[in-house]
């Protein structure tokens, strides 16, 4: 579920041109009422050891992080 709404925001970013770049765990709130996720931290950066320099700040790039990040999602 987390992961769908991720992708979701992820999609809705890119088509007005925003790249997130920082996909990581600590950029996910849960809400404990409605199990729902929030994807904060907008600051522009980039998870350097989890994509290629060559994509950083870019779509391609953000895509690169959602495996790592569900992971991260479903060991915490």
């Amino acid at each position: 579920k987390w992961a769908c709404q991720i992708a979701g925001v992820r999609k809705t970013l890119h088509t007005r041109n925003i790249i997130l770049g920082d996909t990581k765990t600590a950029n996910i709130l849960i809400d404990e009422a409605t199990d729902n996720s929030k994807v904060i931290g907008f600051g522009g950066g980039n998870i350097e050891e989890w994509i290629s320099p060559n994509l950083y700040s870019s779509a391609e790039g953000d895509l690169w992080v959602p495996e790592r990040t569900e992971k991260g999602l479903a060991d915490d």
